[in-house]
Parts: C-alpha cells; structure tokens; sequence
C-alpha cells in the first residue's frame, strides 16, 4: 500500500503534531498557572491592609518620596553618580556624610567616617529629616552611595499602603551592613529613634 518512504514521512508527521500540540499545552497550563499564583498572591490574607485609593498631596496621586543617601567624602564620584541617576526620580534627597558638600547636596552627620559611628550617622540623619522634612514626605528611603533605586517601581509598590501606618520595608541579614531601606511618617522616625 504504502512505500516505506511514505510511512515514514507521515510518522514524522504525527511525531511533530504531537510535540507541537504537547508544547502548546505546556506552555498554556504553566502561564495560567502562573497568572493564577500571581492573582492569589496579590489578594493573600498574610500581606499587610492594602488600600484601594490612598490620597496623595502631589499633582501624580503617588506617593511623594524624600531619599537620603549615606556616603563619604572619599566616595565623592559614586554619590555624583548617584545624584545623576536616580536621585532625581525622588521628590527630594540629601546625601549624609561627615564633610558638608553644596554640590551634591551633603550634610555633615558625624566627625569622621567609619563603621562604629555608621548608628550615630544614621540617627543624625533620621533626626534632621524628622525636623526638616517630616510633614512634607509620605515616605523615606533610605540607600548607600552604591545603591540604584527604581523610585518609580518603589512608588508603585508604595502606593499600596497607607501613609499613616508605622511601616518599614526592608531585609534583614545576619551579616550587620548598611542597608537600603523605607520607612513612612514623623511619627514612626519618633519611634525609631525612641528604640534606638
């Protein structure tokens, strides 16, 4: 009936139908799995009160963002590169350090640079912002000169929560470093600083 050749061209045939049709499937039941994780994710019970239409006091109803970055004098050409890149994105940043610096602009914080004055930076830091710019900001990100920040991502991720609410966003390592981190309201700065 049929020649050998034939036979085998329609096998072939059927060979690639089936991993055609098998590849199709794969790929269609993995992505709707994955939409369907995200979807139960996104709507879980173990993420913190998420709120519908938070109200923002700037023009793009997001939520306005004050950056600090910590840096050091010697570190002058990554702050710069930081100022150039994403620092703009915020609605305001100042950059703490131990040299007060117009350019960038820095803030002397402490002395002199090291690791055990890195908490007494940082707590100058918290308490300059709480009194200059803690009624002004709905958040407060905190990040190193060797940090890039996706503020626009940060905003939408930020625009979730409410503003009012004591939060921290961060992680913690068991290894002590400098951290980038986000925090929200005076108030919560009061509490920080009260801890510390």
């Amino acid at each position: 009936m049929f020649s050998y050749r034939q036979r085998h061209l329609f096998i072939s045939f059927l060979i690639g139908v089936l991993i055609g049709v098998s590849t199709v499937t794969y790929v269609f039941v993995n992505h709707s799995f994955v939409r369907l994780e995200r979807l139960l994710t996104l709507t879980s019970w173990d993420q913190p009160e998420r709120y519908e239409e938070p109200v923002y006091g700037n023009a793009s109803g997001l939520p306005r963002v004050f950056c600090w970055i910590t840096t050091m004098p010697c570190n002058l050409i990554k702050a710069m590169a930081v100022k150039r890149t994403w620092a703009r994105r915020c609605d305001q940043y100042l950059f703490i350090s131990s040299e007060q610096n117009f350019d960038l602009p820095s803030i002397a914080a402490v002395p002199l640079e090291g690791r055990q004055l890195l908490w007494n930076k940082t707590k100058f830091a918290l308490t300059y912002i709480a009194k200059h710019f803690g009624d002004h900001y709905d958040y407060f990100y905190k990040a190193d000169d060797d940090t890039y920040a996706f503020v626009d991502n940060l905003r939408r991720l930020l625009r979730r929560f409410n503003p009012e609410t004591p939060t921290l966003f961060g992680q913690v390592h068991m290894v002590s470093c400098q951290l980038a981190c986000c925090y929200n309201s005076k108030k919560h700065v009061s509490k920080l600083l009260e801890a510390g």
